[in-house]
């Protein structure tokens, strides 16, 4: 790379980081402590030798080995085989849906946010999707965003069924696969859903 000076002036330039490389293992319950630590120290090295070849800095921070972290919003619990939404995410919707419900009338702005934090829990549980409708009616037929209304019976229910549902906001990375593959999308106007044979 040419040297930077006034009279030669650099025409690209480049700076690499990779932010995280994770490395999930599948290891027996009785030997998790060495199992851990000898498969991710070869693939930390591995990883390190390729980065110093290709002049990447790297952070020794970030080289570590653990059974529960929290990773793209989700706590992971290799020990449990769970990921699961953390309780200030969990308890910050339910705080958010409860004061909802507690208004005698309100603002679509309030409605889409607590709706959207519910889209980011559904990750976790695809099934406790499938409460809303109501409510997407609701946004959708809103009219303009500055008027005020009074929440229909049905969004309250929809909104109540799902605080019900919030513990189910989970799954199991140890859980069977199944055969079948499904697939299912909907729009304003239905839904369609199929399977594999």
């Amino acid at each position: 790379m040419p040297a930077l000076r006034p009279g030669n002036p650099l025409r690209e330039l480049w700076q690499v980081y990779c932010d995280d490389a994770d490395y999930v293992q599948k290891v027996l319950r009785s030997s998790v402590d060495q199992e851990v630590a000898s498969a991710s120290g070869v693939f930390a090295q591995s990883a390190r030798k390729r980065y110093f070849v290709r002049e990447v800095p790297l952070s020794g921070k970030n080289a570590t080995s653990v059974q529960r972290c929290k990773r793209l919003g989700a706590l992971v619990d290799g020990r449990d085989g769970r990921v699961a939404v953390p309780p200030a995410k969990s308890g910050l919707v339910a705080m958010l849906t409860a004061h909802v419900l507690s208004q005698e009338i309100s603002r679509k702005d309030l409605q889409v946010v607590v709706a959207g934090h519910w889209c980011y829990l559904g990750c976790f549980r695809r099934e406790c999707t499938g409460v809303f409708s109501q409510v997407w009616s609701l946004i959708n037929n809103w009219g303009r965003p500055s008027t005020k209304r009074h929440l229909p019976h049905g969004v309250k229910a929809e909104f109540f069924l799902a605080l019900g549902l919030l513990p189910l906001h989970q799954f199991d990375l140890r859980a069977q696969l199944s055969t079948m593959v499904t697939a299912s999308d909907a729009s304003e106007t239905g839904g369609a859903v199929c399977w594999s044979k």
